[in-house]
């Protein structure tokens, strides 16, 4: 206890705030809260009347901390161009940074509000990794998600199948013919021989016809056109075709004896195995490609 005949506010030892003089100290103690949660014993300030002034019996609560817990992003390719990021809501955040992480440096590519837990970020490679984090903040703190890495896949065109038709233009020569595939980079030309198919020839994207020479006469034969390019190919239905054992020119020009039949089974051939070569039309000029 303190001497009442010690003036212990002229010593600068009063608490004005909770008029008790400081060094009236007991040994009782008490037990207070910190705002980060910690423990504190310390011991009671009395008054004069030997009344515990402080710690008061009603301590405030502890301030509730103001950090952020970091989202959990995930990544994912939406198409070949554009990834799809996701992430869980941070409480107590008042938005997010996205970033793209290129050699372990982030790059912001914008912010958005704390309602917001997706995003789609366009205009990526084809076929190249890449990756991203994502920031909660609000005005004291901030919280960074985990990089998550998304390998874009490549760009692919899809070719579609060429509607293929055979005429009999002689005794022994066929004119094939397709349309036109604009994703096409060239067209594969086949024949089956009785067992499997045979690629007679390659020719370019420019190309819709040939002529396949060599035939015999009065025979049947079928032939395939696979349309391709770097990533996808596409096969036309099997065309089969009849040669006559004779044609005049009459019929040469007009195709009276020109048999033409469709099938998707029962594949076989007449078709003798002397197929030499064809001829192939592009922009109205022939040419002859022997194999």
């Amino acid at each position: 206890m303190t001497d009442p005949n010690v003036n212990y506010k002229t010593l600068g030892w009063y608490d004005y705030q909770l008029g008790g003089e400081i060094g009236d100290l007991t040994r009782q103690t008490s037990t207070i809260s910190g705002a980060n949660g910690a423990q504190y014993v310390v011991q009671d300030v009395v008054n004069q009347n030997d009344q515990v002034i402080s710690p008061s019996s009603a301590q405030p609560s502890p301030s509730p901390s103001s950090g952020l817990s970091a989202p959990s992003l995930t990544a994912s390719a939406a198409s070949s161009t554009v990834a799809q990021l996701s992430w869980t809501a941070a409480s107590g955040a008042q938005g997010y940074r996205v970033y793209e992480v290129v050699g372990g440096q982030p790059t912001l590519l914008g912010t958005v509000s704390s309602s917001t837990t997706s995003v789609q970020v366009s205009g990526l490679t084809p076929g190249a990794s890449v990756s991203f984090e994502v920031e909660a903040y609000n005005s004291t703190s901030v919280a960074d998600s985990n990089i998550a890495t998304v390998t874009m896949p490549g760009s692919q065109t899809t070719v579609t199948a060429p509607q293929l038709t055979a005429q009999a233009i002689s005794s022994t020569s066929v004119l094939l013919s397709w349309n036109f595939e604009s994703q096409a980079q060239g067209y594969r030309i086949y024949w089956w021989n009785g067992y499997q198919a045979q690629l007679l020839g390659t020719v370019g994207s420019g190309t819709t016809s040939v002529t396949v020479s060599g035939l015999t006469p009065g025979a049947g034969s079928y032939f395939l056109v696979e349309a391709f390019n770097s990533t996808s190919r596409a096969d036309s239905r099997w065309v089969y075709v009849t040669t006559p054992f004779y044609m005049s020119v009459n019929d040469a020009v007009f195709g009276q004896y020109a048999q033409q039949q469709s099938s998707d089974a029962g594949i076989g051939g007449g078709a003798s195995s002397e197929v030499a070569s064809y001829e192939h039309h592009r922009h109205g000029a022939q040419d002859r490609f022997d194999e």
